[in-house]
Order: structure tokens, then C-alpha cells, then sequence
């Protein structure tokens, strides 16, 4: 039997609860093959309703932002022996049966959603450095550019990261989190440099830009507090 692992995190109070799925299926079939499904939520101090199961999690000294990255980046250090999972942000609700999400991969290992306002690694950066200007996201960019990384790449939300647990994607989520330490929290602008890096091409998930959030497929809630920090 695989297993699949469903998850999000909230560290401190920043949600008030994790968005449960409409479908919650324990079990389902992929190419004929079984597998049972695991929604897990890791957090330090709220307790998630069901069907989620909670980890209880220490932040260490990390900010609540970056905290929340270790398990977003790195899947495969806490669900071994996973066959798959699924990240979604906490204010995300899943409203598509597991299979189908996992479907998006097709021969690929990682399946994302494009960014619904902006293209390039560059519009995020601009407009995160106008909210947060004590933060290094211009200068990111400048040192991804002078690497060789082109302008040009469209850059992912994150929001739901769909991953085949294979060496590739664990080769992924270390290097994006060695970014993430470098210069800052906002993966949306170092994830296009490491699959650049490392030459990673991802399936994209079949839902409109803008369409994310209000999509056959997903529903967004505002987080329940307003957070500062991105360090």
C-alpha cells in the first residue's frame, strides 16, 4: 500500500485553524495502485480541526514565516517512506478528490500553479520590497540574473506544491531551503532559480491564473491575523 501525505502548517496564531478539505477520502486508487492518505497538519500552539491530524512542532529560532518553510520546502525529511504529497497553504481549502491532484503530475515529479499577478521573479521582488524594504529581494534577484538566470521565467504561486517523492525532489527542497536561508521567506522568488539550477521542469496545474482561488479545485479564506515578518 503507498501513502499520501496531505499538509499544511501554522506556526503561531496567524490562522486560527487549518482550511479542512471537502473531500477526505482515506484511501484511494492511482494507476490501479492503493494508497492510503494521511492530512497532517504541523503547529505549535493552534489544534487544527479534523480531519486533520496534528503534529505538535517547536519553531526554533526561526521567524513564524520561516518556520513554517522547513516543512513547506522539505516534505521528504518528515513523511518517509511517502509516495507523494500535496502542500496547501493553511487559508487554502481543497475542494478536488486526492487522485486528480496527483493526476496533474503526469510524467512529471512536481506539479505548481502560476502566479495569478505577476510573471517574473522581478514583479514579486519589487512589490514585496515596497511592503517589506528592509528585506534583500532585489538584491536576490540581482545575484540570481548575474548567474545567468533568465528574466524571462514565469514564476509559480506555491500555494499547492503536488510532489513525486523521488532524489530529485529532495535535491529541490534542500536547495530551495539553502535560498531561503541566504536571502529570505519569500519562496516564490527563489524557487524559479532552483529548478533553473537544477534543471527541474514542472507540470502546470490546469487552473486558469487568476482562477486559483475561486477554482473548481480550491477555495481561499483570509488568514484570521495580519504578520509582519518575513525574515
Amino acid at each position: 500500500m503507498g501513502k499520501i501525505a496531505v499538509y499544511t502548517c501554522v506556526i503561531g496564531e496567524y490562522d486560527s485553524d487549518a482550511a479542512p478539505p471537502l473531500k477526505t477520502e482515506s484511501q484511494c486508487e492511482i494507476d490501479g495502485e492503493c494508497f492510503d492518505i494521511y492530512y497532517v497538519c504541523f503547529a505549535d500552539i493552534i489544534t487544527p480541526s479534523p480531519p486533520w491530524k496534528l503534529i505538535r512542532i517547536l519553531p526554533e529560532h526561526y521567524s513564524q514565516r520561516k518556520a513554517s518553510r522547513i516543512y513547506k520546502l522539505m516534505p521528504q525529511k518528515f513523511f518517509r517512506g511517502f509516495d507523494y504529497s500535496i502542500w496547501i497553504d493553511a487559508n487554502i481549502i481543497i475542494k478536488a478528490a486526492v487522485p486528480e491532484l496527483i493526476s496533474w503530475l503526469g510524467s512529471r515529479d512536481l506539479s505548481l500553479a502560476n502566479h495569478s499577478q505577476r510573471r517574473r521573479a522581478i514583479d514579486e521582488a519589487k512589490v514585496c520590497a515596497g511592503l517589506w524594504p528592509n528585506q534583500p529581494f532585489i538584491e536576490q534577484c540581482d545575484y540570481y540574473m548575474s548567474q545567468g538566470f533568465p528574466d524571462n521565467k514565469v514564476i509559480p504561486t506555491n500555494t499547492s506544491i503536488i510532489r513525486r517523492h523521488t532524489p530529485q525532489m529532495a535535491e529541490m527542497g534542500e536547495a530551495w531551503w539553502k535560498e531561503m536561508l541566504r536571502f529570505g521567506s519569500r519562496d516564490q522568488i527563489s524557487l524559479p532559480y532552483v529548478l533553473w539550477k537544477l534543471g527541474i521542469e514542472y507540470s502546470k496545474a490546469p487552473i486558469p491564473g487568476r482562477a486559483f482561488y475561486g477554482s473548481r479545485e480550491f477555495s481561499y479564506y483570509r488568514h484570521s491575523k495580519n504578520r509582519k515578518d518575513v525574515q
